[in-house]
């Protein structure tokens, strides 16, 4: 652990580390807490030595008391998605960039991806996606039909083949399956979701929670709904065309048990995935080895079973920088900790 429980940020105080990115050369972390709902946001960084929080300087606009969201290091600015507005920084200075993109408390921005030279920002409460080009923004209207039955919220972004993907979901247990959108500059095409092209067909999957390239394929991971069978796969390749899950054999207990596989991430060539979920008290980080068996990582630091009594506990964001991964956690009052690993050799 190199962040939390008083290094950094005090301890017991937040509850999520909701956002990590490498920005120059320095790790970034955005907390909330105390509870799920936030309303506390700040933002520290480290330098592999120590951690700093990131206020800009005493005369900065950095509305500190704000819930942050996620952070992403695009075109030399560290970006960061709050309740009310969106900020970047650089040179330890904050300026507001939400421009004419407007939020309430019921609404707001979200996830972030690079997309053609452009920085693409997905919204909560209010589905939707919107561009930077450096001096505003442009929302991308939505799909002819929109969203689909029940969506709140653009969880996720990424760029695949020089398209952008979208990855939704309804925050609840029932309803219409998660889905994926694809935009090509024009319009918005479902491909993901509700067996479209061979995805998952299962109703009631809440979130497609990441969206990541590897190895030639788009890779998906989603929230896993109580009672889903051990064989079903929370991780799927799209390779353009249709998609299929990744993994053989049943997934691993642990794994099955998870009700989160909230992020991913490629270190060295390998594809990680993280889980977790809101009740039980067990964690963990897994590799996809090259015979598709999903192999857990993080040892004991995370799936030893936890005593303290402080409920849920999850992994919510990876980076990676210099071959390390790093893994922020969620899940109560003072579990917003920074995990660093250095994975092993094949």
């Amino acid at each position: 652990m190199i962040g939390g429980d008083g290094n950094g940020w005090r301890a017991d105080t937040f509850y999520k580390v909701r956002g990590l990115a490498w920005h120059g050369d320095r790790l970034y972390a955005s907390v909330t807490g105390p509870r799920s709902d936030g309303e506390r946001g700040e933002v520290w960084s480290w330098n592999r030595r120590a951690w700093r929080r990131e206020d800009g300087e005493a005369d900065g606009p950095w509305p500190a008391s704000q819930f942050v969201e996620h952070l992403f290091s695009h075109d030399g600015w560290l970006f960061a998605a709050t309740s009310g507005g969106v900020w970047r920084l650089r040179d330890r200075r904050w300026e507001d960039v939400t421009g004419d993109l407007a939020f309430d408390d019921k609404r707001g921005g979200y996830a972030f991806a690079a997309w053609r030279g452009g920085l693409a920002m997905s919204f909560w409460g209010e589905p939707g996606v919107a561009v930077f080009d450096g001096q505003r923004w442009q929302r991308l209207a939505g799909p002819s039909g929109g969203w689909g039955r029940g969506t709140r919220t653009v969880y996720c972004l990424q760029s695949f083949e020089d398209r952008l993907y979208a990855g939704t979901g309804t925050g609840r247990l029932t309803g219409p399956a998660a889905s994926v959108w694809r935009f090509d500059g024009s319009s918005w095409e479902r491909i993901a979701g509700g067996g479209e092209r061979g995805s998952w067909s299962r109703e009631g999957i809440p979130f497609v929670l990441s969206l990541r390239e590897h190895a030639g394929f788009l890779i998906a991971t989603l929230s896993r709904p109580p009672g889903t069978l051990a064989r079903t796969s929370s991780a799927w390749a799209f390779d353009g065309r249709d998609w299929r899950p990744l993994g053989t054999g049943p997934v691993p207990p642990l794994m099955a048990r998870s009700l989160i596989m909230n992020d991913s991430e490629v270190v060295g060539g390998r594809l990680i995935v993280a889980t977790g979920d809101g009740q039980g008290r067990v964690a963990q980080v897994w590799e996809l080895e090259a015979s598709q068996r999903w192999r857990p990582v993080g040892g004991e630091v995370f799936s030893a079973e936890r005593t303290d009594g402080a409920g849920g506990y999850w992994i919510y964001r990876l980076c990676s920088a210099s071959g390390d991964l790093y893994a922020g956690t969620a899940g109560h009052k003072g579990a917003a900790r920074v995990y660093r690993f250095s994975p092993s050799s094949p």
